[in-house]
């Protein structure tokens, strides 16, 4: 059973899909450079920049993985305090692999943000598969992404809700 409490969400990952899947060390392992996390006490422009711009490009490497897939990424900033949402689409092949990943890295380095993954069958026939995210301590998950897991029951607890 996948449990999504955003507390428990790192130990619903089976080490074995860690150490076998390039794309979910990627996700975990690779993220924005250190030094641009330690200045998160500094408000100035430089600051909400950089982050945008590293929060991007790492997107930007995981979904481009040499396969044809496109990638669009969208960082928002709001009041210049800083990253509010991050929004992304890859027109890539869904698999479920790739969702425990995706929570894994919810709850990880970015979990200072609101966090919004929607995902696209065909981004510009604008059929999304569904979106999955954390807003105000909350998973969020829409049934699109459910009904790509058919092999997982998805519980749904206090701190998640359907989107």
């Amino acid at each position: 059973m996948l449990n999504l409490n955003i507390d428990k969400i790192n130990d619903t990952v089976p080490l074995e899909v860690i150490e076998e899947s390039e794309f979910i060390s990627r996700f975990i392992g690779r993220c924005a450079p250190e030094e641009v996390f330690e200045r998160q006490g500094d408000k100035h422009e430089d600051y909400d920049i950089a982050l945008s711009e590293s929060i991007d490009s790492y997107l930007e490497q995981v979904f481009a993985r040499g396969s044809g897939s496109e990638v669009w990424v969208q960082s928002e900033q709001c009041n210049g305090d800083g990253i509010s949402a991050i929004s992304f689409t890859a027109a890539a092949d869904f698999k479920e692999n790739h969702l425990l990943g995706l929570l894994a890295l919810l709850n990880g380095k970015f979990e200072l943000f609101s966090i919004l993954c929607r995902f696209y069958e065909d981004f510009e026939d604008g059929a999304d598969i569904g979106s999955i995210g954390i807003f105000k301590g909350q998973v969020l998950i829409s049934e699109g992404i459910i009904k790509q897991m058919p092999n997982q029951k998805i519980h749904l607890n206090k701190n998640c809700r359907l989107i």
